[in-house]
């Protein structure tokens, strides 16, 4: 488990597991109105797959957004993430999981 990035009394996971360092409790992730799953650190709302990519995957070329490579946004395991533009982002729907009209 990393500490969260500027929250040093929580830690992450790759599973996408965030939890109080402190007292060793779990936080209970809540799905927002995006399908998102977010948890609350000091009041904020923080998105748990930013948490899982900003403590674990080096962002190398400063890309903004992470991308869910399978396309479930609750599925934050560290393998199933990557950094990603915009267009990245939006070129991964269109391809990959866009539903084909036959």
């Amino acid at each position: 488990m990393k500490p969260v990035p500027g929250h040093p009394t929580y830690g992450v996971n790759i599973k996408g597991e965030v939890c109080n360092l402190r007292t060793g409790n779990p936080l209970k992730p809540r799905v927002n109105n995006k399908g998102y799953l977010r948890v609350c650190i000091e009041k904020k709302e923080h998105l748990v797959h930013r948490l899982v990519a900003q403590a674990y995957l080096p962002n190398l070329d400063s890309k903004p957004q992470v991308n869910h490579r399978n396309g479930i946004k609750t599925e934050n395991h560290l393998f199933n993430l990557e950094w990603a533009t915009a267009q990245e982002n939006a070129d991964h729907y269109q391809k990959k999981l866009m539903p084909k009209n036959n």
